[in-house]
């Protein structure tokens, strides 16, 4: 009795690998050459996919139908994963967003703070410590926006050199650092400084990309186009063998009320 029961194991475990399998298909590009469609059709599904998943996620009705077809959680997140993946949505969206603004918030304290803490450094170092001064300013001025940054990161490195003490120079440059700290330059100032102009880095700018990669991408765009549009012929295809209920129909996008008209009229696939 074991033995047959280990063998009901076994088969439901194969059988559970082989839909597994199945539904992992619809996943690679190869399942999608059969995707027939010209590019205007193929752009066009965007929307009715994203009308089409809406309906389907707030009706108990409509998922109830589509249940009878082995429509499912998987189903309707690979629904969901192919058409983010063709909108350009951010990864992680709400990471991105925090980024961005503690980058520009980071910027913006910089460019509060350069003209303040240059002003004292020249001010401080102009008479008592001339030598030191040129080395700090030479090139250098308060900017605005991300030049702001870039000068405030040159002037936290020359202080620290000389905080470190140039050859030939240490006792002088040891105590023009130590005139700053009795200005308000000091150490933790300085240390909160690096840490803005290290966020206000962080930022990548996007990449200029050439006429190859512009094409690559455009190429990678086309299989995920094609890749929604199997997901949606499939699964719009069985909604309207089911679905029978026309203000269900109009709600997934696959029938439209006729304009000035209480009468319905059905809005092929395309």
């Amino acid at each position: 009795m074991a033995k047959k029961s280990d063998k009901t194991s076994k088969d439901a475990a194969t059988e559970s690998a082989h839909t597994e399998a199945a539904a992992d298909r619809t996943l690679t590009a190869d399942l999608v050459a059969t995707v027939t469609v010209g590019d205007a059709v193929l752009e066009a599904t965007v929307p009715r996919a994203f009308q089409f998943l809406r309906g389907i996620g707030t009706s108990d009705a409509i998922r109830a139908v589509l249940a009878g077809a082995g429509y499912g959680p998987g189903d309707h997140s690979e629904g969901w994963r192919l058409l983010y993946a063709v909108s350009g949505a951010p990864k992680d969206e709400a990471q991105t967003a925090a980024t961005t603004k503690e980058v520009s918030e980071a910027i913006a304290a910089v460019d509060a703070a350069d003209e303040e803490v240059f002003g004292i450094t020249q001010l401080a170092l102009k008479h008592r410590f001339p030598e030191q001064a040129a080395f700090v300013f030479h090139d250098l001025a308060a900017s605005r926006g991300p030049e702001a940054v870039l000068g405030m990161k040159v002037f936290l490195e020359r202080i620290q050199a000389l905080e470190a003490g140039r050859e030939g120079h240490e006792a002088e440059d040891q105590a023009a650092v130590a005139l700053l700290v009795k200005r308000g330059i000091t150490g933790p100032r300085r240390t909160e400084l690096s840490r803005l102009v290290a966020i206000a880095e962080s930022y990548v700018a996007p990449k200029i990309r050439d006429a190859a990669a512009e094409k690559a991408a455009a190429a990678e765009n086309l299989e995920k186009l094609r890749a929604l549009r199997a997901w949606y012929e499939e699964w719009s295809g069985i909604a309207r063998a089911l679905i029978k209920r026309r203000d269900h129909r109009i709600r997934l996008g696959l029938a439209q009320r006729k304009s000035g008209g209480s009468d319905d009229t059905e809005d092929p696939i395309v």
